[in-house]
């Protein structure tokens, strides 16, 4: 995992952007990770302190 950092433009419209990367394994099954990534997600966004937070996935980003 890398980050949180901030990208090239790091606030639009009073949205401060962070970005995360993780590097997973070839071998582990997509939907085994996509499952795992939205669980981590939901219990993020479970506190209230991070509700008004919007997370966006972007996979493979090149």
């Amino acid at each position: 995992m890398l980050g949180p950092v901030p990208p090239a433009v790091a606030r639009v419209r009073n949205f401060y952007l962070r970005n995360i990367l993780l590097k997973i394994e070839k071998n582990l099954p997509h939907s085994k990770v996509k499952e795992m990534i939205i669980k981590v997600s939901d219990r993020f966004l479970s506190h209230v302190e991070h509700r008004s937070l919007l997370i966006q996935i972007d996979v493979d980003p090149v």
